[in-house]
C-alpha cells in the first residue's frame, strides 16, 4: 500500500465515524418524527447546543468523560459505540472492496455513465455500508422499544437498485473490486422476500395473548367512544393512540434485510442467513408460548426484534468475509 492508499483508507474510517454520529441522531429522532436537521445536536437534559469541538465522534465523549460540559449530565456510552461501530463498518467495507489498493482500483475501474462522480468501487462501498448502517439503526431503535419506521430503509433500497442497474456483474480483471455485486437471481430473491415476510409476520405478532385483547371491531368502537368522551370533556378533539407502539405499525426490517442480502451476497449465503433468522425467531416464539402464562403476555417483542436484527448484522458480516475469501 502506498501513502495514497493509506490516506484514502483512513478517510473511509473517518467518514464512517461521521456517519455514525449522524446515525445517533437518526436513531433518536426518526421514530419520534422529529426533524433530523433542526434543531442542532443538543443535550437532552439542559437543552444547550453541543459545541463543534464537543461533537467529534468518539473522541469528544472520551475527553468529556461521558458527561455534558454544561450540566454534567451523563451521556450514554451507546453514542461512541455506534460511532466506532459505524467507522469500522464503512472502513472495513472499503478495504474489502479495494483490498487496500485504492489507487489501482480507481484508476482501472470503469466510470458508470449513470453516476459520473462515482467509480464502481465507490458505489459498492456506499451500497454495502448503507445496508449495514440501516440494519444497525433498526436494531438500536427496536432495542429502545421504538418502532423502526419504513422510511429508514429507503436509502438502502434505492442505492442497492442503483448498484444493480449501474454495475451488474463486476468484471474479473486484475483491477476488479474484491467485493462485487453478484448477478441477482430473481428466484432466490423471491424466496428471500417470502422468508423475510414470514419472519416479519412472526415478530409483528409477538404481542399479548389473543384472549386478553378485544376484537378489532370492539377496539374501534372503544376508540370512537374514547374520542367522543374527550370532545365532551375538553371541547377539542385530540388524537389518542389506540394500540401499543408495536401494534401501530408493521415494520419491514426483516423483509429489507432478506431482500437486500439476496442482492448483495451469493444466493446460498443469503438464504442460509434468512432461514437461520426465521428458525431462530420461530424457536423463540414457541419457547415463549410454552414457558409463559398467557395472561402475562408473550414477552417484549421489540427487544426480541432488536436481538434478531443484531444476529442478522453479525451474519451479514460473515457473508462479507465469505465473499472476500471466495
Amino acid at each position: 500500500m502506498v501513502l495514497y492508499d493509506i490516506l484514502l483508507q483512513v478517510w473511509w474510517f473517518v467518514l464512517g465515524a461521521v456517519l455514525g454520529s449522524f446515525l445517533n441522531v437518526v436513531i433518536y429522532r426518526l421514530p419520534r418524527k422529529e426533524s433530523l436537521i433542526w434543531p442542532g445536536s443538543h443535550c437532552p437534559k439542559c437543552g444547550h447546543l453541543i459545541r463543534w469541538y464537543d461533537n467529534i465522534p468518539v473522541l469528544s465523549w472520551l475527553f468529556l468523560r461521558g458527561r455534558c460540559r454544561d450540566c454534567s449530565a451523563p451521556i450514554s456510552p451507546r453514542y461512541p459505540v455506534v460511532e466506532a461501530l459505524a467507522a469500522l463498518t464503512v472502513g472495513l467495507i472499503a478495504f474489502a472492496v479495494s483490498g487496500g489498493r485504492w489507487r489501482a482500483v480507481l484508476a482501472g475501474g470503469s466510470q458508470a455513465w449513470y453516476v459520473p462522480f462515482f467509480s464502481s468501487a465507490v458505489l459498492q462501498v456506499l451500497v454495502y455500508s448503507t445496508f449495514f448502517l440501516s440494519l444497525m439503526a433498526a436494531a438500536a431503535m427496536a432495542w429502545d422499544r421504538q418502532v423502526p419506521p419504513r422510511l429508514l430503509w429507503l436509502p438502502a433500497w434505492c442505492l442497492v437498485f442503483v448498484g444493480v442497474l449501474v454495475q451488474g456483474k463486476e468484471g474479473s480483471g486484475p483491477e476488479a473490486s474484491l467485493l462485487s455485486l453478484p448477478a441477482m437471481s430473481w428466484f432466490h430473491w423471491g424466496m428471500a422476500l417470502i422468508v423475510g415476510s414470514l419472519c416479519e409476520l412472526l415478530m409483528s405478532e409477538w404481542k399479548t395473548d389473543n384472549s386478553e385483547r378485544p376484537s378489532s371491531s370492539k377496539r374501534r368502537r372503544k376508540d370512537r367512544q374514547s374520542k367522543r368522551n374527550q370532545v365532551a370533556a375538553t371541547g377539542t378533539q385530540r388524537e389518542t393512540p389506540s394500540a401499543t407502539p408495536g401494534q401501530q405499525s408493521q415494520p419491514i426490517d426483516f423483509v429489507s434485510l432478506a431482500g437486500i442480502a439476496a442482492i448483495l451476497f451469493r444466493p446460498e449465503i443469503a438464504l442460509i442467513l434468512v432461514f437461520g433468522l426465521l428458525f431462530l425467531g420461530l424457536f423463540l416464539r414457541v419457547g415463549s408460548l410454552l414457558s409463559r402464562n398467557p395472561k402475562e403476555g408473550s414477552g417484549d417483542f421489540l427487544r426480541v426484534r432488536a436481538i434478531l436484527l443484531a444476529v442478522g448484522f453479525i451474519g451479514s458480516w460473515g457473508a462479507v468475509l465469505l465473499e472476500v475469501m471466495r
